[in-house]
């Protein structure tokens, strides 16, 4: 066990809590985060992420871990698109090298090992495919825990490893933000805890390791991070991340946060455009459709408020961009970068490539960051 404790506390209100869970606030409902009790985090010597960031996780058991953890995936130093805006430094994290060639394979051992040191026996999920592939990998070989899946039906071909006897599959005949709502009633009527979603500390954190990673391979305070979204809880955990970095001085200040959705399932993009801080009925999508599958959240309505606090925080923003932009920028990293990305991993450079076209003085001598989640 960690001999540091663990607190929880609201990102809203002023709620906290020594070594007890919660997925949100019991007080306002607001996203809880966590932290050490003593401030003190550092990345230590070790192969696999979970060993080198253990002191930024909220994790306190390694003999729980589901798995050893993921190797290093790619940095690329990009000159091409340096010379789009004269920018000082844009890398790419390349997570289409991971396990399940994608971002989520950072999360699900950190999710999972959180489940495992709370005694979760049986869990419930809803997936447009990255998120449960990455969590069916691990319970593929760590069959102690059972995994409920529910899946719209058009979603189905893109779930793997979904084979073990552990897991379960629910498929939807409606569209992925009914899975979701389905998922939920599934939760409360069977007493089978619902792995919290974009609400989880543990997802949130294991998908910003790739953040971590990027500024261990290039010990560089990234000024802009790109990030196509759907719920958002990975430019969430990035920020969360960057708040300790700050607090131990190994970074000067918080990126910021640049929120890119594909235009055809942008509800982010227009209640951000129209200055509101909550999702109001004109903005949801009520069937959204898009080549970016991964990021077809139509109502984001849970997860938008505590986004939208930490994008303004950091003078962050949110971009739309259209499928032949996504397109455009797929090509451009197939052929120039060397990262075999999906439409879904295209989205944050095709975000990237429209702001350097309309703000290339603002990205002008500015260290970028872009994460090719898949």
């Amino acid at each position: 066990m960690n001999e540091v404790s663990l607190i929880y506390f609201c990102l809203d209100c002023s709620f906290s809590a020594e070594n007890k869970h919660y997925k949100r606030c019991p007080n306002c409902g607001g996203v809880i985060s966590y932290r050490r009790a003593d401030n003190k985090y550092r990345i230590k010597e070790g192969k696999y992420d979970v060993e080198r960031y253990w002191d930024f996780l909220p994790l306190q058991d390694k003999e729980k871990l589901v798995g050893k953890g993921n190797e290093q995936s790619p940095l690329v130093d990009s000159q091409q698109l340096k010379s789009k805006c004269l920018a000082s430094k844009v890398f790419l994290k390349d997570e289409t090298k991971n396990n399940t060639k994608s971002c989520k394979d950072k999360m699900a051992i950190v999710a999972l090992s959180q489940m495992n040191e709370l005694g979760i026996k049986s869990f419930v999920v809803s997936s447009t495919g990255n998120v449960a592939s990455a969590l069916a990998f691990l319970l593929n070989k760590f069959k102690e825990i059972e995994m409920h899946c529910f899946i719209a039906e058009d979603f189905l071909s893109r779930h793997r490893y979904m084979d073990s006897p552990n897991i379960i599959m629910h498929t939807v005949n409606s569209k992925y933000d009914s899975a979701q709502g389905e998922a939920l009633k599934f939760s409360n009527e069977n007493n089978v805890y619902h792995d919290g979603g974009y609400f989880s500390v543990a997802k949130r954190a294991g998908l910003a390791m790739a953040f971590l990673e990027a500024w261990e391979q290039s010990k560089t305070t990234f000024d802009f991070y790109f990030q196509g979204v759907s719920s958002g809880m990975g430019a969430l955990g990035v920020y969360e991340i960057a708040t300790k970095m700050k607090k131990c001085s190994m970074i000067d200040s918080i990126p910021s946060l640049m929120c890119v959705q594909q235009s055809t399932c942008d509800p982010m993009v227009r209640a951000f455009s129209a200055k509101e801080k909550r999702i109001l009925p004109e903005h949801i999508i009520k069937n959204p459709t898009g080549c970016a599958k991964a990021m077809l959240t139509g109502d984001p309505t849970v997860c938008y408020p505590s986004l939208y606090k930490v994008v303004t925080e950091t003078n962050g923003t949110f971009i739309s961009v259209s499928e032949e932009e996504i397109k455009s920028a797929q090509k451009h990293l197939n052929d120039n970068e060397n990262v075999m990305a999906t439409p879904d991993g295209a989205v944050a450079l095709a975000g990237f490539l429209k702001y350097a076209e309309t703000h290339a003085d603002e990205l002008k001598n500015k260290n970028v960051l872009i994460n090719i989640t898949g």
